[in-house]
């Protein structure tokens, strides 16, 4: 295609017809606009779903709250064990030495009160906490990785279309070139093509260097090596209608830390009925035998055992849990304030998002390609200089990376809402939310 294209200009050229070479020119740019070239072998783009396993197996921060969650459950099978029997050896040196003369004893400890259901109680609420911790980790590292790959895709997509515009310029600024050798047009219209190429090449490069640093982002969440090459899907898709209010916020309700902090008053509510059961007596049965050379002399006894003085340790103990309790409760309001105003800010920043985009899909768009058109058709008939073409060419480049970022707006503002409520969209499928 492109030895067509110079073959078709080089002749243009030599027939001295300026009619000629407009009409070549004319097919240049539709060409170059329609049919963009491609640089090389492209990578197999990585998916949604790929990064979301791959950030899921390597995060640490998922990792730490798995290791939570076992301790928590290991922490609970203690809980709802009795106590352990005990087994004491000894041997007194001479008679009547009291307890000493008891040199095999096994003891039992039998609690009362509720003491170990208490216990347990306390330790299941600290367990669910960490389930509930380990679902709000992939939840964040789930939205974490779908933003940053939304920003790759941008980025991706801006870089995209800054390249294709500088191949669009360097071939007008190649047909000025050509225009002005055949003194057709001023020198000064030579040199207006070639500040339009550099300062095309200007937003593509920094565009590439966006994209580099998205990408590197996007690599540190997944856990590939920084050296590696990345490509993301470049399909940038909009976010479907959201749903009403009141469902997401019904949604919130059920958000990880909500019930976290839920789980959490229920451990410390249960920490301050054991604290209050420790001055219930406990029940022991011990079995002993006397000096070991010495056969039978074996006993049985049983007894309770309590704390019959509090010198203030006890007090402080329950003063203590009913103060971790009523924290934890307070915390909880907080912590529903404070999903509720991100769930609103969330949810008005999706209906501006859209509204945004649905202002350049509802005719903005379309204006500027009718300009473009209208630029090309005066060019192709000799009634306007290309600079006008070059003119309009900028506008609707500018349009249509305002119109991408307006779609990754919108789908950034989706993400902030599913992520406000809790939902588990972020995580179920490996597409962007709809």
């Amino acid at each position: 295609m492109s030895y067509f294209l110079e073959t078709a200009v080089s002749r243009a050229q030599r027939s001295g017809s300026r009619r000629a070479y407009l009409r070549v020119s004319a097919v240049l740019f539709c060409l170059a606009w329609c049919c963009p070239a491609t640089a090389g072998e492209t990578l197999a783009p990585l998916t949604v779903r790929e990064a979301l396993d791959r950030a899921l197996a390597s995060s640490p921060a998922v990792r730490a709250a798995e290791l939570r969650l076992r301790g928590g459950e290991a922490h609970l099978r203690g809980a709802r064990s009795a106590p352990n029997p005990e087994l004491t050896l000894q041997h007194g040196v001479g008679n009547n030495t009291g307890g000493l003369d008891e040199d095999l004893v096994v003891s039992q400890l039998f609690e009362l009160g509720g003491k170990r259901r208490f216990r347990t109680l306390a330790a299941s609420g600290e367990q669910q906490r960490a389930a509930a911790e380990l679902d709000a980790a992939r939840l964040e590292l789930a939205y974490q990785v779908r933003v940053a790959y939304l920003a790759a895709q941008e980025g991706q997509a801006l870089r995209d279309q800054a390249a294709q515009f500088v191949r669009l310029a360097e071939r007008f600024r190649d047909a000025a070139k050509a225009q002005f050798e055949a003194g057709e047009v001023p020198r000064t219209q030579v040199i207006r093509s070639e500040i339009e190429v550099a300062a095309r090449e200007q937003v593509r490069d920094e565009a590439t260097a966006e994209l580099e640093t998205r990408l590197t982002t996007l690599k540190s969440l997944v856990g590939i090596p920084y050296p590696t090459s990345v490509a993301v899907a470049p399909d940038l898709a909009a976010p479907a209608v959201e749903p009403a209010l009141e469902t997401w916020r019904t949604l919130a309700g059920a958000r990880p830390e909500v019930q976290a902090a839920r789980w959490e008053i229920a451990a410390r509510q249960a920490a301050v009925r054991a604290a209050r059961a420790i001055r219930v007596p406990d029940l022991f049965v011990a079995g002993t035998h006397a000096r070991l050379d010495q056969w039978p002399r074996n006993s049985v006894r049983a007894g309770f055992t309590f704390a019959f003085l509090d010198r203030g340790a006890l007090r402080a103990q329950r003063d203590e849990a009913q103060a971790l309790a009523s924290a934890s409760e307070a915390e909880l309001q907080e912590r529903i304030r404070t999903v509720e105003q991100e769930l609103q800010t969330a949810y008005d920043q999706l209906l501006r998002a859209t509204g945004r985009l649905q202002r350049y899909r509802s005719g903005q768009l379309e204006r500027v390609r009718e300009l473009t058109e209208l630029a090309q058709t005066g060019y192709e008939a000799g009634l306007t200089s290309y600079l006008e073409v070059l003119d309009a060419q900028r506008i609707q480049n500018e349009a249509q990376a305002g119109y991408t970022r307006a779609l990754a707006d919108a789908a950034r503002a989706r993400l902030a809402l599913e992520r406000a409520a809790g939902s588990p969209q972020l995580l179920a499928t490996g597409e962007q939310p709809k």
